[in-house]
């Protein structure tokens, strides 16, 4: 018993408690009665850059639309055991991540149930199912910096190329035509409406050897997704504005879609405890949507208990194709070719049981 000092993420092991991880994919119930509270800080950076992903893999794409940067995150984690079978998890969450030249703040917010379905005491097995929802939102982001608008514009009025200037825009079309646009106002893009609900049912089997826990598990994800794109360009004269009337300047790219996850979860030591999990992610889009339709993702962390009720931790996050199913509303039919590039983050947080 002497060994089995944990941190507030882990329970004591009595009988049919598990030895509760920081990772939220585990088969064994978290600890009767008792609650786990715990507060993660994300970053990344030029400084804070693992495994070096900044200046390897977005370096390229930092001046097209839907480049991603920088991130700084936070995370508060909640569980509490309601009975023996029953665990309750909520988690909020906000990031701030470089979006082109503004700023993306995603609010997470995710809610399961957890049901042990059965134990089994001599095998030191479990099995389990979550039922849960996930959504994410931000405000609207508006683009005004010229790369990120010619990029977005080329696209968005599905033409061959498009430049911009303080007093006209240059329109090259499909057949080679070229069309000058007057304006009076500088261009702005809108992205509104950024949002999506996912409901989820997860599958999770548990087997505990020693001081080893390793849990393989399945999830189904439904998502609804909502985003609208608004081009806002004023007309300095009638030419133009009868010009304006062929281009559609306000696109609704809802949409609803199917993924499921597959991976492990692998949770082992005393005074330190190591945790790995991987995940496999398969989405399923309509044509037009399919040009990355996958995603690795990668977490791992070192905990350290200091007693039965504090610990600390520090690991990282890697996602091979970045927030591809993460952070679902990213993902459009204007974003999807940032996709094929990796991202990750450093982590470290605390945490409390009572």
């Amino acid at each position: 018993m002497k060994h089995i000092l944990l941190p507030l993420s882990f329970s004591i092991a009595f009988g049919t408690n598990l030895n509760y991880a920081l990772h939220q994919t585990h088969a064994y119930p978290f600890i009767q009665n008792k609650t786990e509270m715990i507060l993660e800080y994300q970053k990344l950076n030029d400084t804070v850059d693992i495994l070096n992903i900044k200046e390897q893999e977005l370096g390229s794409t930092l001046s097209s639309f839907g480049s991603i940067g920088n991130m700084d995150g936070y995370k508060l984690d909640i569980t509490y055991g309601l009975n023996d079978k029953i665990t309750l998890h909520t988690n909020i969450g906000m990031q701030k991540i470089q979006y082109g030249d503004s700023t993306l703040n995603n609010k997470k917010y995710n809610i399961f149930g957890r049901y042990n379905i059965l134990q089994n005491d001599f095998t030191q097995t479990a099995l389990s199912l979550d039922i849960g929802g996930t959504i994410n939102s931000a405000d609207k982001i508006s683009i005004t910096n010229t790369n990120y608008l010619e990029s977005l514009a080329k696209k968005f009025l599905d033409v061959k190329d498009v430049k911009i200037t303080s007093t006209a825009i240059g329109v090259v079309k499909k057949d080679g035509t070229t069309e000058i646009l007057n304006i009076s106002s500088p261009v702005s893009i809108d992205i509104e409406n950024l949002q999506d609900k996912t409901l989820y049912i997860s599958l999770l089997n548990e087997k505990k050897i020693n001081h080893t826990y390793i849990c393989g598990f399945i999830k189904l994800n439904y998502t609804k997704i909502s985003t609208l794109i608004r081009a806002n360009i004023v007309a300095a004269d009638s030419s133009t504005q009868t010009k304006l009337q062929n281009y559609t300047l306000s696109r609704n790219l809802d949409r609803n879609e199917k993924s499921v996850n597959i991976g492990f979860n692998i949770s082992t030591g005393i005074d330190y405890i190591f945790e790995f999990e991987y995940y496999y992610t398969k989405f399923f889009r309509s044509e037009g949507l399919d040009y990355i339709d996958y995603n690795h993702v990668f977490n791992v962390d070192v905990i350290k208990p200091f007693n039965k009720k504090w610990f600390v931790f520090a690991g990282g996050k890697v996602m091979y194709r970045q927030f591809n199913g993460e952070i679902p509303y990213l993902y459009n039919t204007y974003t999807q070719t940032t996709f094929d590039h990796k991202y990750g983050y450093a982590k470290a947080g605390i945490g409390y049981v009572w």
